[in-house]
């Protein structure tokens, strides 16, 4: 067999992963679950957090957990970075493709034992602005030197926006080794039109009757969950029958709940942690909104399209690629409660107007944005390194 005509074998790493789950563990499941269903042969590389087993097998993806020391800042990084280093290495027969998923400080640990090993290395980015490339270029001494190692070193950059890309371009990485590869998302058998059945299993009656806007994500400053909630005061002004779920755990958690007390609005808004039924909420929510200051290519959007639901979102990397105003969602600048709340109020105003978004926003997922369609592209790149 030829090398070009190998299965690609590839061992992807991150540092966290499921369990802990956020945006970035979540997007690596699925695809790593994708790309085995297609044949091909991927590992999963991450750090060992509490008492998680070292080796095991979830979905049928094969996950290898190493060493992480002690967690105290700088020690813990130097104990990371050293064994991942070391794993990289006693498994070099295993794969011939390091994908590394987060560009983070492991890229220079990836790349110099990809060089080492001779292996293939693929950097994804996952993240734009405060937590982009551009930010880490900034912060680290002797940067702009550092990355254009990486260039020369590196076999491929993927981002996940267009935004992204005019990053990549800003730190110098070469325009042929950056390719677009969005996120993708595990298209439902239902969409969110099957309302009154989808209540069943969901133990909230009292909103049955009620137009619900969820939000699924960190309650972090970034999100603009504060300005949401102050946004939702605004809106049962008008309209009293509109409730406001909030799923997600985060540093604002308790603030938003005194926040809503305060504001005599704690019946109309629940928030309910981080759930595994997020899928559940999709299905029975009346639309969508993510008034986020920053983001990468948000899952949340591309999970609410798939149910086909309304989405209004804040003008950010990704949601600009996804989202065309006023035919399969809403984009707006959402940087002040008034603004947010015509939003909100103008969709709760037209039940026409949420139906016809929904439709097309299924549509733009099932065309471009299936995790299908997305593994397919990986697939591709694979290929073409190896060839």
């Amino acid at each position: 067999m030829s090398k070009a005509s190998k299965k690609p074998r590839v061992l992807l790493t991150i540092r966290h992963f499921y369990p802990n789950e956020y945006g970035a563990e979540i997007q690596a499941r699925r695809l790593a679950r994708a790309l085995i269903q297609k044949g091909v042969n991927i590992t999963i590389l991450t750090g060992r957090y509490g008492k998680l087993p070292r080796t095991e097998t979830i979905d049928d993806i094969p996950i290898h957990r190493h060493f992480i020391g002690l967690y105290l800042p700088v020690i813990h990084e130097l104990f990371y970075l050293t064994s991942l280093a070391w794993q990289l290495f006693i498994h070099r027969h295993e794969y011939d493709i390091i994908h590394l998923f987060q560009a983070q400080l492991s890229v220079f640990v990836a790349v110099i034992m990809g060089n080492i090993l001779e292996k293939k290395v693929i950097i994804r980015s996952s993240n734009t602005g405060p937590e982009g490339v551009a930010q880490l270029q900034t912060q680290l001494p002797f940067g702009r030197w550092l990355f254009r190692l990486l260039d020369s070193r590196v076999d491929a950059f993927v981002a996940v926006s267009r935004a992204m890309l005019e990053e990549f371009a800003a730190v110098g990485f070469s325009q042929e080794k950056c390719h677009l590869i969005s996120n993708g998302v595990e298209l439902p058998d239902t969409t969110a039109n099957d309302r009154e059945e989808n209540w069943i299993g969901l133990d909230l009656p009292e909103l049955e009757e009620k137009m619900v806007a969820l939000y699924v994500g960190r309650l972090t400053q970034h999100k603009g969950v504060e300005t949401l909630v102050l946004a939702w005061r605004k809106v049962v002004r008008e309209y009293p029958r509109a409730h406001l779920l909030l799923l997600g755990d985060g540093t604002l958690k308790e603030k938003l709940a005194e926040q809503v007390q305060e504001m005599g609005i704690a019946e109309k808004v629940s928030l309910l942690g981080k759930v595994t039924n997020v899928s559940d909420f999709l299905r029975v929510a009346d639309m969508f909104i993510l008034p986020s200051q920053y983001e990468g290519m948000p899952n949340a959007i591309l999970e609410a399209m798939a149910y086909g639901l309304p989405v209004v979102t804040s003008r950010v990397s990704g949601a600009q690629d996804v989202i065309i105003d006023n035919h399969n969602g809403v984009l707006a600048d959402l940087d002040s409660p008034e603004k947010i709340a015509k939003e909100m109020l103008a969709l709760i105003a037209s039940p026409g107007k949420r139906t016809t978004l929904g439709r097309a926003a299924l549509q733009t997922i099932e065309e471009n944005y299936s995790m299908s369609v997305v593994s397919g592209l990986y697939i591709q790149l694979y290929q073409s390194l190896l060839d």
